[in-house]
């Protein structure tokens, strides 16, 4: 610390624990450097949920001995892994035995401890951009003074092997004094954000949500995603403005998330429609072929119903008797075996439409009129060719 006193620091904060004695001459000469650096130095208390005996609700606390706290501010360095295991938030103060104190980055930033308590540490901050020196070239002198000058400093182990490291955004991991320095970096900054509550991004989410559900049901499915890619990217745009301006985060995940849920709920439902459209069609048109089907076979007149290439596919028991087949094996039989026209058969036109479309002849003991005709269902669609004999 004379050192670090010396070269002229505002502020040195400890992330060490100096809550156990070591002689009672050491801890005297610690206790006097600590009163040499006239009120600059900032002690570290700790609390930590008892893992060991199974209950979270039971924390233990840990503050510095009574000689060195005489001689510092206290300031909490606890944090709290959240639910992917990584380090999000920091607090500007903490409740620590029932009082609120305001934490080491708190202190160093010079933050009030009534407000803000919670914030999101900016990782958009290198880590690397923070100056860092090594405990023993501090000791021996190997550094510039103007490095240090007028600024706060954090002491602690950034080494693997001492434990002291947390999963984190971005880096994977970082040793805690180095999050301790991006929370107060975020706070001296200016770049920390409180999380918006999660009442208030469900109402945004609904806010959002049923208006581009109704778009999303009212126009295409091309157009609802191109509305829906804009909307998520305004929204992401948005966030981020209302974070720099007002400090405020606001998960853009969710609101996202609502927007496609309602794209793809309206997507389901015109599909949806569209099956029970087709289905409808596809009952009446099935209906109305029933209803054919039944005037046909019940009609006095002889009806055969014969494809393009004269072969038949539907003949009334009118037209068997007539002809004398049975109506089962005239299915699929040339027309012209029931029906022959001698000379005027024409391989090109077997029903003879071009030729003949209404004559007069005898079947056995009949005297019958034949008329041919062309069905359609729809403007120039040919579904087959209609034998008339009567």
């Amino acid at each position: 610390t004379d050192k670090l006193v010396a070269a002229g620091a505002r502020s040195i904060a400890f992330d060490v624990d100096v809550s156990s004695h070591s002689t009672d001459a050491a801890d005297a000469r610690l206790a006097q450097a600590f009163h040499d650096a006239d009120g600059r130095i900032v002690l570290p208390v700790f609390k930590q949920s008892r893992i060991e005996t199974g209950d979270l609700s039971q924390v233990t606390f840990s503050a510095p001995l009574e000689i060195f706290q005489r001689e510092a501010r206290l300031g909490a360095v606890t944090v709290q892994p959240e639910g992917d295991g990584r380090i999000w938030h920091a607090l500007a103060s903490d409740l620590w035995k029932g009082w609120r104190l305001p934490t080491v980055s708190g202190l160093l930033a010079e933050h009030g401890s009534d407000r803000d308590a919670s914030f999101r540490i900016d990782y958009g901050i290198d880590p690397t951009t923070i100056p860092q020196f090594s405990y023993v070239d501090i000791l021996q002198g190997h550094f510039d003074p103007r490095a240090i000058a007028g600024k706060a400093v954090l002491v602690g182990a950034t080494a693997v092997e001492l434990g002291d490291h947390y999963a984190v955004p971005i880096y994977t991991d970082l040793p805690g004094v180095v999050i301790q320095a991006l929370a107060f970096e975020s706070l001296r900054q200016g770049v920390a954000s409180r999380d918006i509550g999660s009442l208030w991004v469900l109402f945004l989410t609904v806010v959002i949500g049923v208006p581009a559900w109704v778009i999303f049901r009212r126009y295409s499915w091309r157009f609802g995603a191109m509305v829906g890619s804009v909307a998520a990217a305004a929204i992401v745009a948005s966030c981020f403005a209302i974070s720099l301006r007002y400090g405020i985060h606001i998960d853009a995940a969710t609101p996202i998330v609502g927007i496609a849920v309602a794209y793809f709920v309206a997507l389901v439902q015109t599909l949806d429609l569209q099956a029970l459209h087709i289905f409808n069609q596809q009952i009446e048109a099935s209906q109305r072929r029933a209803l054919m089907k039944t005037f046909v076979e019940s009609s006095f007149d002889g009806i055969v119903i014969a494809d393009e290439d004269g072969s038949i596919s539907m003949i009334n028991p009118a037209a068997a008797k007539m002809l004398e087949c049975d109506t089962t094996a005239a299915i699929g039989a040339a027309v012209d075996d029931l029906l022959p026209r001698g000379a005027a058969a024409d391989a090109a036109d077997p029903l003879h439409i071009g030729a003949h479309n209404k004559w007069d002849t005898r079947l056995g003991a009949l005297d019958v009129e034949i008329t041919l005709s062309i069905a359609e269902i729809a403007p120039n669609v040919d579904i087959g060719k209609h034998t008339h004999p009567g």
